[in-house]
């Protein structure tokens, strides 16, 4: 008779920072599951540092009363666990409440309110990573006056053991403590989103003089923040983005570590620019990314050690228009990598403005979303004598702005204009991506590139099924290079079903 088999359990045979690492990659119910199979599964389960609260069924099929049971199956796991160490917590809740559900308001309160007693049960042991997703889905308009805001725990920024923080929670209520009595912070990421700050000045504050290891802040539709000043000895990263109904009037940014900015400030034509302020001390930044409106108070300082600029700009209501893109160009004079969409071009390079060089501009690449007009073309000459010593040019559509095409005046500049403006940069190009648009002149362009730069290998030309017949002209074309040139058809997307 064959000896029975006994089954061996490897898992709980791995030392314990093995088994926590395994389980860190599975959510509570998964890691609930694992505890049934042994005690020493289960002590693991309660003593593990890291705690996913997410991965839940979905919140469309639960009822008030299965939802009310999982709050309390939570709380009872937190309470069994005890002040075993939190490392990492993330708490991804979506609350969806039906058509018919009565307490609306109450049901709400309660989810949030269970929600701020697990943060705070991981401040009390000790939390290093707090992640916290809460958004409610009211089954009319009119019930969304039933969420309610509520104040965020104020022991979570003054958690010594808090290293980042990441906070998405529409109503969330949060005031920073005073910034003359809180103790130094120990955060090194702030990222918050679609909370209300109820003192912008103080928190700007607490920011800028507790928060002395931080080295991102991200900051997205967060209301109450009306002037914005951060001024960080130790900010590696920064990102504010605001739509238009947001009323950010000022926003000061200053700290010698910071590389990377991105703002996306959106204009609101309804209000004017005259009082909204930008200011930028930021000597070493290497990356920066602005979308949004020209001020007529914005002063960016010099940057010079600039990588990469990324630009999508509107001048509306600028009254010195001429001044203001020059100082805008003369701090960004050291950029390396220049990327901006046609309006700005159409903007900082306009007829008859002398733009400051951007002799450092190697890579250049500038979205279109309409065609290649006269008037573009006119700002794309002023562009090109600003950046002689160019080496990759891509002029076409983006994913975020594809090209719709259409347009007036879009055949009035031949090969000849090209050839009499003796660019610089067209001997040093060694690759060009060019998208041919309604009219001529993308095409005379593209022929222009491959007849004079002599130092050209790849050549990529976007067209459309429509533009078929300009290719072999395109390869007839005489080259001084042995560059090789690539046809890409662009396929119109079909009409989106409403």
């Amino acid at each position: 008779m064959a000896e029975a088999q006994v089954a061996v359990d490897r898992f709980s045979e791995l030392p314990p920072e093995i088994t926590h690492h395994i389980l860190a990659f599975l959510p509570i119910a998964g890691v609930t599951r694992v505890s049934s199979l042994s005690k020493r599964c289960r002590a693991l389960h309660l003593s593990n540092p890291t705690l996913n609260f997410d991965s839940f069924p979905s919140e469309s099929t639960l009822t008030f009363d299965k939802r009310l049971e999982l709050l309390n199956s939570l709380d009872r796991f937190l309470i069994q666990r005890g002040n075993n160490k939190v490392n990492y917590l993330s708490i991804i809740w979506t609350p969806e409440y039906h058509f018919g559900e009565t307490k609306i308001e109450s049901h709400c309160g309660l989810d949030k309110s269970r929600i701020l007693g697990w943060i705070q049960n991981a401040v009390r042991c000790n939390v290093e990573n707090l992640n916290v997703f809460f958004a409610t889905f009211m089954p009319t308009l009119g019930d969304t006056d039933q969420d309610h805001g509520i104040d965020f725990p104020s022991c979570v920024f003054l958690c010594e053991s808090l290293r980042y923080l990441t906070l998405d929670m529409k109503r969330a209520i949060l005031e920073a403590p005073s910034f003359s009595t809180s103790p130094t912070s120990n955060l090194v990421s702030l990222s918050l989103r679609n909370v209300t700050i109820e003192d912008d000045g103080g928190f700007c504050k607490w920011v800028s003089y507790c928060c002395r290891f931080i080295k991102k802040l991200w900051l997205e539709r967060v209301y109450g923040l009306e002037n914005i000043t951060i001024e960080s000895s130790s900010l590696e990263s920064l990102s504010v983005q605001f739509p238009c109904y947001f009323d950010v009037a000022r926003l000061v940014i200053a700290g010698d570590k910071i590389e990377n900015i991105d703002i996306d400030w959106e204009y609101d034509s309804d209000k004017r620019n005259n009082r909204s302020l930008l200011n930028i001390s930021a000597p070493n930044l290497k990356c920066l990314k602005w979308v949004g409106n020209m001020l007529n108070h914005q002063h960016l300082g010099e940057m010079n050690c600039l990588e990469q600029v990324e630009i999508s700009l509107t001048s509306y209501d600028v009254n010195d228009l001429d001044s203001v893109c020059e100082q805008f160009l003369c701090s960004i004079s050291s950029v390396k990598v220049l990327l901006l969409v046609q309006v700005t071009a159409k903007t900082l390079f306009r007829e008859g403005f002398t733009p400051a060089p951007l002799g450092n501009v190697w890579y250049l690449l500038m979205s279109i979303w309409c065609s290649i007009d006269d008037n573009l073309v006119l700002a794309v000459t002023s562009l090109f004598r600003a950046v002689p010593n160019l080496i990759t040019l891509n002029v076409s559509s983006s994913p975020e702005f594809p090209f719709h095409g259409g347009g007036d005046n879009v055949s009035g500049f031949d090969r000849g204009y090209w050839e009499l403006q003796g660019l610089d940069f067209v001997s040093k190009l060694e690759e060009v991506t060019i998208e041919l648009t309604t009219g001529s002149n993308g095409f005379e362009l593209a022929r222009y590139m491959l007849e004079h730069a002599g130092n050209l290998k790849k050549m990529f030309v976007i067209t459309t099924p429509d533009q078929s017949s300009l290719v072999p002209e395109i390869r007839r074309t005489n080259r001084t290079s042995n560059a090789r040139v690539v046809f890409l058809v662009k396929r119109k997307l079909p009409p989106r079903r409403v």
